[in-house]
């Protein structure tokens, strides 16, 4: 009997809209060697039914029911309770475009052995229907590659990845490295995504889109900026500043964009608001003077001129100009 590839986790929070589209894609998976964990947050609605109805059905889904503490606490619980060598992640109103997406994840884990795997996406958007194919990577650029060139392929061509469901990671090194998803904030996934980076040895990518993302859907936890938003871009920040590897330019590079995406969120808080993460974001600034680029020095610079405020309101005007 093989050993069990992948834990693919899915945290379930009032979605009874979605969720059977979502585990639809992931049974009818042409690969079937996989566990599929469902951590329900303390769902109101039929979610938890529906989910233990499939677990019923499916010897290989595990329901489990735990208090709302949000998306984080349910990924990291779902990783704990993970026995696969490779975990996914699947948000519950989203789900696998490729029918035979995992099968095409274990050939390549087969062929190249990574440590994290990228994949293509489809952003769907659900207020006009359009789907946009939002990643497309040159496997010139990455197959048996140094990382840092994977790297700075992969920020300088916009392949970046901005989220924990665009990739596969070994457990082992998840658990080696003790990396979890930092609870009772938001944008909680570039913590994980440039620990994942840092400590992945070998990073590889598979150029088909295999997940399908939708974008603004009603009451998602990521349709509206919000003040933890920002307190989880300065976590990753704050955290990036005091263990990061002085060679590891194009993470950092990415940590300054996501600073950028903050001071544009702070624009838009109240003034109460912004007291409650002034501090956060001044020591967060700090990130920019770390970069390989003039242009986030240069905004540093800006910053200790005219100070957050102003900055950030410049920065929402030149955003609202340009769209």
């Amino acid at each position: 009997m093989k050993p069990l590839l992948f834990s693919i986790i899915i945290p379930v929070y009032n979605v009874e809209r979605y969720i059977d589209n979502c585990i639809q894609s992931i049974i009818s998976q042409t690969f079937h060697n996989y566990e599929l964990l469902l951590i329900d947050d303390g769902s109101t609605d039929n979610s938890y039914p529906c989910c233990c109805r499939y677990s019923r059905e499916n010897k290989q889904i595990k329901v489990f029911h735990t208090e709302n503490r949000g998306a984080s606490a349910a990924r990291n619980f779902g990783i704990d309770q993970a026995s696969g060598q490779y975990i996914l992640f699947i948000d519950s109103d989203d789900f696998l475009k490729n029918i035979h997406a995992l099968e095409l994840i274990e050939q390549r884990i087969s062929e190249y052995e990574e440590d994290t795997i990228l994949y293509g996406c489809i952003d769907k958007d659900l207020a006009t229907g359009k789907e946009t194919i939002s990643r497309k990577y040159d496997l010139s650029q990455i197959n048996n590659q140094p990382k840092e060139h994977i790297l700075k392929y992969l920020y300088e061509s916009g392949n970046f990845p901005g989220a924990a469901w665009i990739m596969c990671t070994k457990l082992s090194l998840i658990n080696e490295k003790a990396i979890r998803f930092p609870i009772n904030m938001t944008a909680e996934d570039y913590y994980w995504i440039s620990c994942i980076l840092h400590f992945s040895n070998k990073i590889g990518a598979i150029n088909m889109p295999l997940y399908v993302y939708h974008k603004n859907r009603t009451n998602s936890v990521t349709s509206h900026p919000r003040l933890s938003g920002i307190r989880g871009i300065c976590y990753t920040i704050a955290h990036w500043l005091l263990y990061k590897n002085e060679g590891e330019t194009y993470i950092t590079n990415f940590l300054c964009r996501t600073f950028v995406v903050a001071l544009y969120n702070y624009s838009n808080l109240s003034s109460v608001q912004k007291k409650e993460c002034s501090h956060e974001i001044n020591s967060a600034k700090k990130i920019l003077t770390k970069s390989s680029l003039f242009s986030f020095k240069l905004l540093f610079l800006l910053i200790n001129i005219g100070g957050i405020s102003i900055t950030a309101r410049c920065i929402r005007f030149l955003v609202k100009v340009s769209s």
